[in-house]
């Protein structure tokens, strides 16, 4: 019997979806820490930077606090556009 046969739809699909779901932490993860060194760098306070980025203050206190189910990706690509940070998504065979 294939690997595949063994497994049922369900637990297949569960595995998939958690596979989607850690990539998209692993982006959301890496574009916050890009845009936390950012604002760093540039010693701007928290009102100016959500002001910047386009964020409420208490969103912005989320994005400092790591808080990554607080953002979905495009939020994050635009906030970091926004600050003046270059986007790239590298997309390859795994």
């Amino acid at each position: 019997m294939a690997e595949d046969a063994e497994i049922p739809t369900s637990v297949r699909e569960d595995i998939s979806a958690s596979t989607v779901e850690t990539e998209l932490l692993r982006l959301r993860a890496a574009a916050m820490a890009t845009l936390r060194a950012h604002i760093n760098e540039r010693g701007w306070d928290d009102a100016e930077s959500a002001r910047r980025l386009g964020f409420t203050l208490r969103s912005f206190r989320e994005l400092q606090r790591g808080h990554l189910h607080a953002f979905n990706l495009e939020e994050l690509v635009r906030a970091g556009a926004t600050a003046g940070l270059h986007v790239h998504l590298d997309v390859r065979p795994s």
